[in-house]
């Protein structure tokens, strides 16, 4: 299923016929994209087009409508937002129903806002809110029947926040967006049994059991390396927030010096958790960045928090053969597993990141991670 994805994200192309189809400098480029909450977006110049307010600078930051336009910039400056008229200079008039913006004067610079985006079906911004639109409503077209509904739904609930993502108007694939999307938090999009696209969180601990696996019905068991990445364990944790779509280096004198720093920036953050229970067990001092598309400080740190906690549990990872719950476990399923070696005895808790299965020899392999409270 997750083949499907590897095709170009937006199909919607401007035609380059002029006014809000654009010049013939835009003609095939796919129009822009954005999902959830962007700040200091670049848009598309379209020209100077008559909307209804008379003919002004028109910009579009999505190919639908979008659920407001926050705030609009002009090398750093905030304009002043109307609702209606005709804007004059230091104002901007947002046409959130078209997904564009017009300001009251010829700009002298980098022209930027931030957006809450796409609104069509309603406005999503969450990590599985975002990625069910953008495999529903874009290049994939997947249908509500092929993404598992079920997976999406617990996701949204492990890993909230307010999110967004935005492509001005460049050719990528579905897969690619989908691919930092995911990475941003740590979380897995992958394939299930019915054909169906999942979306998981691998360090959710909350949820209900899906499955025990006793000794006795364990045919193999043995230890798998944690990832590169996680060797040795890191000792803190840091998440970026608030991306800057735009970082700048022409930014007017005016604007304050706060303002300016964020604007010239990539990011702001990353929200870090150190943790001191990792730094005296471990000698290297390592740090986990992730790349992170949170609006909001607080999210970043609340994802942090969860990764350092996943991490100071001492992590593990097995590989268990079964001849039970055939046809059943799936990716992102939490469930137990009981073994006489590699201090299992007790049992360890865990997430399935992985699995194979023999129908006709009556085998599951699984790839289970271990989780907080194992």
């Amino acid at each position: 299923m997750l083949e499907r994805l590897a095709v170009p994200l937006q199909p919607t192309k401007y035609a380059g016929t002029g006014g809000i189809e654009g010049g013939n400098e835009l003609k095939d480029r796919p129009k822009p994209v954005l999902l959830g909450r962007c700040g200091n977006v670049s848009p598309v110049f379209l020209g100077n087009i008559d909307l209804g307010a008379g003919s002004l600078p028109t910009y579009q930051v999505s190919w639908r409508q979008v659920f407001s336009i926050d705030a609009v910039r002009i090398r750093g400056v905030e304009q002043a937002l109307v609702s209606s008229g005709t804007p004059t200079v230091g104002q901007a008039r947002p046409w959130e129903a078209l997904g564009m913006f017009q300001l009251g004067s010829t700009p002298d610079g980098i022209v930027t806002a931030d957006v809450r985006g796409d609104a069509d079906g309603g406005y999503v911004s969450s990590t599985a809110g975002v990625l069910r639109r953008l495999i529903n409503a874009l290049g994939p077209g997947v249908g509500a029947l092929e993404i598992d509904g079920t997976s999406f739904a617990f996701a949204d609930a492990d890993i909230p926040g307010e999110i967004g993502w935005y492509s001005g108007g460049q050719e990528i694939t579905a897969s690619d967006a989908a691919s930092t999307i995911v990475q941003a938090s740590g979380a897995v999009l992958c394939g299930g049994r019915s054909g169906a696209i999942r979306l998981f969180d691998p360090i959710a601990s909350d949820a209900t059991d899906q499955f025990d696996i006793k000794a006795a019905w364990i045919l193999d068991c043995r230890p798998v390396s944690l990832p590169a990445s996680l060797r040795s364990l890191p000792t803190s944790v840091g998440v970026n927030w608030r991306p800057n779509w735009t970082p700048m280096t022409d930014v007017a004198g005016s604007v304050p010096a706060a303002d300016r720093e964020r604007l010239k920036n990539n990011a702001s953050g990353p929200e870090r958790i150190n943790s001191v229970t990792l730094t005296q067990r471990i000698a290297p001092q390592r740090d986990l960045l992730l790349p992170g598309l949170f609006w909001s400080q607080a999210d970043a740190a609340t994802r942090a928090q969860a990764w350092a906690r996943w991490l100071e549990a001492g992590p593990r990872i097995f590989e268990v053969t079964t001849d039970r719950y055939l046809g059943q476990i799936e990716c992102g399923h939490i469930g137990r597993v009981s073994y006489d070696l590699w201090e299992m005895g007790g049992g360890v808790r865990g997430v399935v990141v992985g699995w194979r299965e023999q129908l006709g020899a009556q085998r599951l392999t699984i790839t289970i991670a271990t989780l907080p409270g194992a």
